[in-house]
């Protein structure tokens, strides 16, 4: 297949900086500046993530009958998500777009990675992408006429900004945590390295979310990550002790990247460790691990480089014909997928309500500390003025007082009234 003129790509939510979303904004961004027309379909928009799309001028709709998803010659889906503008010229399924499905989880838990749709990508996938070994033999022991797909292996990508080399050299200085998950460990890590004079900064929904680039990875020694941003060390030469909620290698090397790798260096499979023994590891093993990455930058990123693997991917895509969907199939595509979009929608909103909750609960326990303070002033205060009342009572009633008083009545009519000058 050519280079496509337009394609949409489908995802099913749009909302947080994490995984799928990132992979369909940084797929967008790479296609369009390569002068493809791009077109995303989501079920849910929100912020943080709609200004990233914004922001670089990326269509982004909601619509299942918007004009600008029609036509398009490939239609790249991640999690089955297929708006009405594609579904419904499926009745007559001549001149079809090509599909690719491409799948990012092997989790059981993760309803939208498993194919909701009975056959529908069996029907419509010219390639069905998995994000890793792990990812590809989950789908093949249990998805239903897995031997149909033409299934392949289309691991995490290095966008360009990432394939330049990192340029800080020399000590162990400042190391970055980027994790979206509340990890015990993570705790305890920053004044663990601290005590190796060590600098520990946290990017991620458990500190300040936020994207992760090129200039903000540069700024460290060593990033402790999980997923995508491994990719991302990979290109620069980055020194990266993967690790998080499932445990991890550590620092990669000649051993463990390949058993790393399979688990799309998520941590799974690997132990996991205290924070005292990460923080050895992370200085102990920086010269070995610096060395290891920048003798094979080059090579990954040759291996993982975004635009080498969509050339070969779409230089390997073959013509299918797709059989016309019969009413009762399109039908029952539409209602299901309709059931999920309205899942989707909910529990992003739920997410949204629990976040509006939390900020509600914060503001209430600051403004009910802050009373609480101004209570015990309060009462301090009071207990002062008591005190003093008491003692101004006590002093009024001595005879010393009353004598003072007498002698200032005398002084006073001694001295007789001012002058008026």
């Amino acid at each position: 297949m050519d280079k496509p003129k337009k394609v949409v790509i489908t995802q099913n939510a749009l909302h947080f900086l994490a995984g799928s979303e990132i992979v369909t904004l940084e797929l967008a961004e790479h296609l369009q500046n390569n002068n493809v027309e791009v077109v995303v379909f989501t079920w849910y928009l929100a912020e943080p993530m709609a200004e990233e799309f914004r922001r670089r001028k990326i269509k982004v709709t909601t619509d299942e009958n918007a004009e600008i998803l029609k036509s398009p010659d490939l239609v790249w889906v991640h999690h089955q998500v297929l708006p009405n503008a594609i579904l419904e010229p499926l009745k007559n399924a001549k001149n079809s777009p090509t599909f690719i499905f491409f799948h990012m989880s092997s989790h059981t838990d993760l309803y939208l990675e498993q194919p909701y749709v009975y056959d529908l990508e069996t029907k419509l996938a010219t390639k069905s992408l998995f994000v890793s070994k792990e990812a590809y033999d989950f789908a093949k022991a249990t998805y239903l006429n897995f031997d149909k797909l033409d299934a392949q292996i289309f691991p995490n990508f290095i966008p360009k900004q990432f394939a330049e080399p990192a340029s800080r050299k020399g000590a162990l200085k400042k190391v970055l945590i980027v994790s979206n998950h509340p990890t015990p460990e993570f705790k305890k890590i920053v004044p663990a390295l601290a005590d190796k004079n060590i600098k520990t900064d946290v990017i991620g929904q458990i500190a300040k979310p936020s994207l992760v680039d090129y200039s903000t990875l540069n700024r460290y020694d060593v990033v402790i990550a999980i997923g995508k941003t491994v990719q991302y060390c990979l290109g620069m030469g980055l020194p990266v002790y993967v690790y998080d909620k499932f445990g991890g290698p550590g620092y990669l090397n000649a051993e463990n990247f390949k058993a790393a790798e399979d688990k799309n260096f998520s941590g799974r499979g690997f132990i996991s460790k205290a924070a005292s023994e990460i923080a050895k590891e992370i200085t102990d093993g920086y010269d070995d691990a610096r060395a290891f990455q920048t003798k094979n930058r080059e090579k990954f990123c040759e291996r993982f480089s975004l635009e080498n693997q969509l050339d070969a991917l779409f230089g390997d895509l073959k013509p299918r014909e797709i059989d016309s969907f019969p009413e009762q199939y399109l039908s029952y595509a539409k209602s299901v997928e309709g059931i999920a979009k309205d899942k989707v929608i909910a529990e992003n909103g739920l997410v949204v309500t629990l976040k509006e909750c939390d900020k509600l609960r914060a503001a209430y326990d600051e403004t009910a500390k802050k009373y609480n303070d101004l209570v015990k002033i309060s009462e301090v205060h009071d207990r002062e003025l008591e005190r003093a009342t008491h003692e101004l009572a006590e002093i009024k009633n001595r005879k010393s007082y009353n004598i003072i008083r007498g002698i200032d009545k005398v002084h006073k009519v001694i001295k007789g009234p001012k002058d008026d000058k």
